[in-house]
Formats: structure tokens, C-alpha cells, sequence
């Protein structure tokens, strides 16, 4: 018995200083482990906003692209209709993209160039407007569209 009762003493038992520096070891280890954990899943979760941002605008892009192309006259009229959910959207998709800070430049570029379509540059189709002007302001708010879609996807 006494043989047993040696070797476990031999065996486990550690000095105080020792012990000391294993437990902070050990601290120091599961706090860094928590920290990674932490940077990772709050990453993650931007990742996963903006994905989810993207799902709910990318359709309505293409909804607006989608109507502007039918549109036989009413291109003022379609751009009115789809513009106010474009922009709730858009606003929710910037907060989602503001941590990442080289994907904005072009997402907001993109933006402030077809938000800035006025209404001279895509009005509803006057009985004097020739086919000519009509199919050139269709053809450049399709242009921004296209662009404004394909920054979106980029982000």
C-alpha cells in the first residue's frame, strides 16, 4: 500500500507554482478560444445579413428591369411604382454592408447613379416624344439598372 501511495505522490504531485502557471495556462487558452469563437461567429453573422439583404433586393431589381423593358410607355409611371420598395430596400442592404468598407464604394457609385435618374431622363412617354428619345432614356435606365444589379451582386 505504501508502494502505491508513493508512486501516486511522485506521479501527481505538482508544486504551487507550478499548479499556478497550468491554471493560467489553462485560462489564458480558453479565453483565446472564446475570443476566436466570438470574432468568427459575429463575422458570420455580417456575412449572413448581407446574403439575406441581397435575396430580398436582387428580385426587386430585377422586377424594375423586368417593367422598364414591357413598358410600351409608362417608363416614368414604372419607375414611380417600384422606386419607393427599391429604396426601403437598399437603406436596409447599406446598414447590412457598412462593415465591409471596399464593397461599398461601388454599391454606393452605383446607387447614387440611378438614384439620381430624374424624372427629364425616364418621363412617361409623351404623344410628341419620338420613338428615338423614348428608346434611348429606356436604353440608359437599363444601362443603370443592369449596373446597380451587378454592383449588388458583387458586395
Amino acid at each position: 500500500m505504501d508502494n502505491i501511495a508513493q508512486i501516486m505522490y511522485e506521479t501527481i504531485w505538482v508544486s504551487t507554482p507550478e499548479f499556478i502557471r497550468i491554471a493560467f495556462a489553462g485560462m489564458a487558452g480558453g479565453f483565446l478560444g472564446a475570443y476566436v469563437n466570438d470574432r468568427l461567429t459575429r463575422k458570420r453573422d455580417k456575412d449572413s445579413g448581407v446574403t439575406t439583404e441581397k435575396l430580398v433586393l436582387v428580385p426587386l431589381i430585377k422586377e424594375l428591369i423586368v417593367t422598364t423593358k414591357n413598358c410600351a410607355h409608362l417608363l416614368g409611371d414604372a419607375r414611380a411604382m417600384i422606386w419607393p420598395k427599391l429604396h426601403i430596400s437598399v437603406s436596409r442592404f447599406q446598414v447590412r454592408l457598412e462593415e465591409r468598407k471596399s464593397d461599398m464604394r461601388p454599391f454606393n457609385t452605383a446607387w447614387e447613379t440611378l438614384n439620381g435618374t430624374t424624372r427629364d431622363e425616364c418621363p412617361t412617354q409623351q404623344p410628341n416624344t419620338s420613338d428615338e428619345v423614348y428608346a434611348k432614356q429606356k436604353k440608359l435606365l437599363l444601362s443603370r439598372l443592369e449596373a446597380f444589379k451587378k454592383a449588388v451582386q458583387d458586395s
